[in-house]
C-alpha cells in the first residue's frame, strides 16, 4: 500500500469514527448503501468535511456544492403542492407520449399528506 494510500485510508477510518460509521448528512451506513463512503472536501480549499454515502456526495457534486442552489432545491421541495391539479405520473406520462395530454380533464383538489 502506497503512502498516499495509508494517509487516505487513515483519514477514513477517523472520519468514520467521528461520525459512528454514518454518512455526514444522511446517517446512513455503508452496509445500508452497499457502498463505502466517500471522502468529501470542500473543492476552492481541500480541506476534507466529512465522509458521505455516494448519494449524499453525488447530490452535492450536481448541485456544484453551491448552496444558494442547494436553498433553492430546500424551497423547491418545501413547496405547497396541496391546491396543484393532481395528475398521476403514470397518466400524465402516457399522454405525455401520445401528445395529446388535456390538463383541463383533471380537477384540482387537496391531496392529503
Amino acid at each position: 500500500m502506497s503512502e498516499r494510500t495509508e494517509y487516505r485510508e487513515t483519514i477514513y477510518r477517523e472520519l468514520l469514527k467521528e461520525q459512528n460509521g454514518c454518512c455526514a448528512i444522511c446517517g446512513r451506513t455503508e452496509d445500508e448503501t452497499g457502498k463505502k463512503h466517500a471522502i468529501d472536501h470542500d473543492h476552492s480549499t481541500d480541506k476534507v468535511r466529512g465522509a458521505l454515502c455516494v448519494g449524499c456526495n453525488s447530490g452535492l457534486g450536481f448541485f456544484g456544492d453551491n448552496i444558494r442552489l442547494l436553498q433553492k432545491a430546500i424551497e423547491y421541495l418545501s413547496q405547497d403542492t396541496t391546491m396543484r391539479p393532481y395528475y398521476p405520473f403514470e397518466t400524465w406520462l402516457y399522454f405525455e407520449r401520445q401528445k395529446c395530454f388535456d390538463p383541463e380533464r383533471y380537477e384540482t383538489h387537496k391531496i392529503d399528506a
